[in-house]
């Protein structure tokens, strides 16, 4: 399926070979937080059992855009603090304190955490699990 929009707690895909749409809880992601890791028009596996959608598999790693987070410095010996830094799709994780606004990072969906920088930009086309 390809994932349209959010709206509220419900989420909406499109079959792409039918056109069907439909709507699904956000919690059928594993939580409504980790349902934000999904990007608009990217292609998503949903389960469904016999008669309805039972989970929507989010992958484990994605890249995010920095929106808003402090001045970035750079990285001191020694130095295993964080900042926090807003992502476009609006949650907030800690990340290094050199990662400046505007950046691409490869984010892990299962921990809310950083995993690097990442030189591509968050697309639809390049919406795959990152090892």
């Amino acid at each position: 399926m390809n994932f349209l929009y959010r709206q509220g707690k419900s989420l909406f895909f499109m079959d792409p070979v039918s056109f069907e749409q439909v709507e699904v809880d956000a919690e059928l992601a594993g939580s409504e937080r980790r349902a934000s890791y999904l990007i608009e028009n990217s292609s998503v596996m949903l389960t469904k059992n016999a008669e309805a959608f039972v989970s929507i598999r989010v992958p484990e790693k994605v890249v995010c855009t920095v929106e808003n987070t402090s001045a970035g410095r750079t990285k001191q010996v020694n130095d295993t603090g964080g900042k926090d830094a807003k992502l476009t799709n609006g949650l907030t994780i800690q990340v290094p304190n050199f990662i400046d606004n505007g950046a691409h990072i490869v984010v892990n969906t299962e921990t809310d955490s950083y995993v690097g920088k990442s030189e591509v930009p968050p697309a639809p086309e390049e919406e795959k699990e990152y090892n």
